[in-house]
């Protein structure tokens, strides 16, 4: 039988528990060991990768105004962008509401509006159908739309991470491709204000 194990001598207070306090401690005991790797595209993250993805979007996120107890939705297929917009927030103070991404039309505005939700954290495939709700949210300020490439009619910037927190935002448009197998920074494509319906294709 395994000894018991003193969790406060081994983790420290729990009071200290915090999303990016326990993210830092795992990327230092477990630095480059793999954390996720996601099949369809071969991406792979290390623990490394996640603190610094992490924190870069959290400060992404924060610039543009998501803060303690907002509530934001975050409506993404499986992906790596799913799993780093979660703890971002987290590691803000924010509440996450998942979104189903089979939500459309009056359904997906009432998870919205029921879960008072003042930002979308939105993968591009899903875009439209956002658009096509979004007069009936009155309390939606932000639509973020995670990414390879910047969308029109955003204020397109590469999430900051270790390796791009410092680029002007004027330098930051289109964030190279990083090679089959490797970790890249998303990039945030920011809708500000009430956004409107999608224009006509």
């Amino acid at each position: 039988m395994k000894a018991a194990i003193d969790v406060e001598a081994a983790f420290g207070d729990m009071r200290t528990w915090t999303m990016s306090a326990i993210i830092a401690r795992r990327a230092r005991l477990s630095g480059t060991h793999t954390f996720l790797r996601n099949l369809p595209d071969g991406r792979t993250y290390s623990y490394e990768d996640l603190e610094r993805e992490t924190n870069g979007l959290a400060h992404a996120f924060r610039e543009i105004g998501i803060g303690y107890k907002d509530h934001v939705a975050v409506m993404f297929e499986n992906c790596p962008e799913q799993v780093l917009s979660h703890f971002a927030l987290g590691t803000l103070g924010a509440a996450t509401v998942p979104i189903n991404t089979a939500a459309k039309g009056q359904l997906l505005s009432y998870y919205l509006q029921h879960a008072d939700c003042t930002s979308v954290i939105i993968s591009e495939s899903l875009i439209e159908e956002l658009l096509r709700v979004a007069p009936t949210l009155p309390l939606l300020k932000h639509v973020i739309v995670l990414g390879i490439r910047p969308l029109p009619g955003t204020g397109s910037v590469p999430c900051p991470s270790a390796s791009t927190r410092s680029r002007p935002a004027a330098q930051a448009t289109r964030p190279s491709r990083a090679p089959r197998g490797s970790a890249t920074s998303p990039t945030c494509s920011i809708r500000r204000g009430r956004p409107g319906p999608p224009r006509p294709s």
